[in-house]
């Protein structure tokens, strides 16, 4: 079972690191994964374990652990204002320090009259009292987590800091007050309380701006939040009561009048609206809805009032189980990320030892304490994993979250990843490349029989079939005043067709392999299957008896933009194939149409399997396209399955990406938006990378003063955060 966890105190890819062993370290627990970016961790049980066993095993390491829900969000402005404040509060006293420190080599004068009576004394008590208060009041979680990290054997970005600052004022503190003991007698170019003040605060400032930016990663789970309205208007013998959401059970009658958002899923009980899904699918164009049809929750009443009947409430509703599948793919974790989780745990125990063998060579080499002091701060302060600890999951969170604005739900980022690479996408037909309404247009009647008799026994056995193709026969059956009976018996045999016995006789409807495998011929009606076949209409052959006596042609028309889709595919330098179980000729001619160069044809439902099989034989990264409940097995085997959401439920609970509202041209908006996040992860990690390989040793060398070495870390975050933002801006190719 899977439990969620939100996670404070965690400040760069080493805290995960330790966070996630925490967990692993507690009997029952099979897998954490914590995510930086968002704060949270998933935890994988194989039983029950107590909240408090799980919460005080993460609290001894220095963080705080609160158990949530799935699907819940945290308040983040909490976070925000903390930041914001230890900030503002660490401003004024770090310019006081820095004015008193600098401004007597700025203006010679001002340090001439420093210089006289006890003044010197008084500007470094000054300086003394005003980083005390930036250090141990705005900084002190630093020291506070640094020190719990020692007590575990670990350390992060919080050592790095706190022992950089707090070696710098300790030195500093000396001076000021025992000068003596170091054997100093010039003070004045002898403190670095500018450094450690200015540094905490330049670090606060990058927290506080990071917080604000990863706040704003997580805004499209907060629209989706947001969609649900609080109120319903709940119809009762009384007449119509607002009433809490919360409060509305299944089979209550709700109101929805013209402009409000649908409170929860349903279907019409009574007239007839127009519904705009835009905010959920990404459809912009309002569907007109009538009685007893699907509404979604979320979605909005652009016309006329109407009654709706409750069928899903709270987390069992669409857009609760959207919402559940993003927080899901934002928790996950890509297979870029490994490489840096490895890095990370290792990266500040490297650095310190970093800093030592420098402070050790200076004082070699040089012989200056102070130097050698100064210039390993500047390591300390430089050197920080939280860059590389934000680069991936804020691309992620990003990026999926601006795929369920579009429509378009990743279940995990190792499927966005994964879909860059794609070179070949496989698609089902019906309801995939085509709209899945088939319509009859077209039938043939052996000799001996007629058209009435062939419809009747056809729609009497379809009644009991659940295929598209069965609802189209039943329809036109209606149409031309053909009453259908109840089957005496009724099997559908995959891949094939179904069987049936009425009035005693047995009826076949299915394909021409049905009938070869009950070893009935086509007779007098074999020119008219080819006929059809020739016009890529599917034929429905019906037999009774063990002789053929019609054949029902079946036609379904391509999505409108289904040829546009494969076009820009092909731009992509992606190839398409087509696995259908239609005849051969009929395969060609929808691919012929569509642009698509290969096809399989009379494909059963169990070989798609074995042909998305073949294709990653031959070194190809595939993406299967499916609707059905027997594309599952395809769309599991494929490299990336992805599911239209006017499916099967099976196919898209399989599939890794669903595309929502049946655009089909959704398909190369997902592999866009999935190119365009890679490339900002790779953009992330090369800068939180170059930024640490080129720092460093500047630092060592003594060419990176620490308040500098500190600006540089502070806005190393906030540039890979706000790196990742500009994928809020991606647009879907016209």
């Amino acid at each position: 079972m899977e439990r969620f966890f939100k996670i404070d105190g965690m400040t760069c890819a080493s805290c995960v690191m330790r966070v996630e062993k925490g967990f692993r370290k507690i009997e029952g627990v099979l897998d954490a994964k914590v995510n930086l970016a968002t704060n949270s961790a998933v935890v994988t049980t194989e039983q029950k374990i107590p909240e408090e066993e799980l919460v005080v095993k993460v609290n001894k390491m220095g963080f705080t652990a609160t158990e949530i829900q799935q699907g819940e969000t945290t308040d983040d402005s909490e976070e925000v204002e903390k930041s914001r404040l230890k900030f503002f509060v660490a401003l004024p006293f770090s310019f006081l320090v820095l004015f008193l420190s600098m401004f007597p080599m700025i203006f010679p004068p001002f340090e001439h009259w420093l210089m006289e009576g006890n003044r010197m004394q008084i500007s470094n008590f000054l300086q003394f009292i005003s980083t005390f208060i930036v250090l141990f009041y705005s900084g002190k979680d630093f020291f506070i987590h640094a020190f719990k990290g020692a007590t575990q054997f670990s350390a992060d970005m919080n050592t790095l800091v706190s022992v950089g600052t707090g070696a710098a004022f300790l030195f500093s503190t000396v001076v000021t007050f025992s000068p003596e003991l170091l054997g100093i007698t010039d003070q004045m170019n002898n403190i670095y309380f500018d450094s450690a003040s200015t540094v905490i605060c330049l670090i606060l400032l990058g927290k506080w701006l990071e917080t604000r930016a990863k706040s704003n990663t997580s805004s499209a789970i907060k629209k989706l939040m947001n969609l649900t309205p609080k109120i319903a208007h709940k119809l009762t013998e009384n007449g119509v009561e607002e009433v809490e959401l919360k409060n509305v059970k299944i089979g209550d009658l709700l109101l929805v009048k013209p402009g409000e958002i649908i409170p929860t899923d349903g279907i019409i009980f009574d007239g007839n609206p127009s519904i705009d899904e835009s905010m959920i699918t990404g459809e912009s164009i309002p569907a007109d809805r009538a009685k007893g049809q699907k509404v979604i929750g979320g979605s909005l009443n652009t016309s006329k009032s109407f009654t709706l009947e409750t069928t899903q409430i709270g987390q069992d509703t669409f857009l609760a189980k959207i919402i559940q599948t993003v927080q899901t793919a934002q928790s996950s974790k890509a297979p870029i990320q490994q490489l840096t989780d490895k890095i990370a745990s290792i990266f500040a125990p490297v650095v310190i030892l970093i800093a030592i063998i420098g402070f050790a060579g200076w004082m070699i080499f040089d012989g200056d304490f102070t130097t050698a002091l100064i210039n390993s701060v500047s390591v300390l302060v430089i050197a920080c994993p939280c860059a590389m600890g934000l680069a991936t999951p804020t691309a992620i969170i990003t990026g999926t979250g601006k795929g369920a604005e579009l429509g378009i739900l990743i279940k995990n980022a190792e499927s966005l990843e994964k879909l860059k690479e794609v070179n070949i996408v496989a698609f089902d037909k019906t309801g995939t490349l085509t709209e899945g309404k088939p319509k009859v247009t077209k039938i043939a009647v052996s000799q001996n029989h007629s058209e009435s008799q062939l419809l009747s026994f056809a729609s009497s056995l379809e009644r009991d079939s659940e295929h598209p193709i069965s609802k189209a026969i039943l329809d036109f059956a209606k149409e031309k005043g053909i009453a259908s009976e109840r089957a005496e018996s009724f099997e559908a045999i995959t891949g094939f067709g179904i069987k049936g016995k009425i009035k005693g006789s047995e009826i076949l409807i299915g394909n021409k392999k049905l009938l070869e495998q009950n070893e009935i011929s086509l007779g007098d009606l074999q020119t008219q299957f080819e006929e059809f076949s020739e016009n890529g209409f599917t034929n429905i052959l019906v037999a009774k008896d063990k002789e053929i006596i019609g054949i029902i042609a079946v036609s379904d028309s391509a999505k409108p933009n289904a040829s546009k889709m494969i076009s820009d595919l092909k731009e992509n330098s992606i190839e398409s194939v087509l696995i259908t179980g239609d005849t051969s000729k009929t395969a060609e001619i929808i691919s012929q149409k569509l642009g698509i160069s290969k096809f399989y044809s009379e494909v059963l439902p169990n070989d798609k399997f074995k042909i998305i099989s073949d294709l990653q034989n031959e070194k190809k990264v595939v993406a299967m396209v499916g609707d059905g409940i027997n594309d599952a097995p395809a769309l599991a085997q494929s490299d990336v399955g992805i599911a239209m959401a006017t499916g099967t439920d099976i196919a898209m609970e399989t599939a890794s990406i669903t595309i929502l509202g049946g655009d089909i041209s959704k398909i190369v908006t997902a592999i866009n938006l999935a190119k365009s996040t890679v490339k900002i992860i790779h953009q992330n990690l090369f800068w939180a990378f170059i930024y640490n390989v080129i720092g460093i040793p500047l630092a060592v060398f003594g060419f990176l003063n620490p308040i500098f070495a500190g600006a540089a870390m502070a806005l190393s975050s906030v540039s890979v955060v706000s790196n990742s933002l500009r994928l809020k801006n991606f647009k879907i190719s016209p």
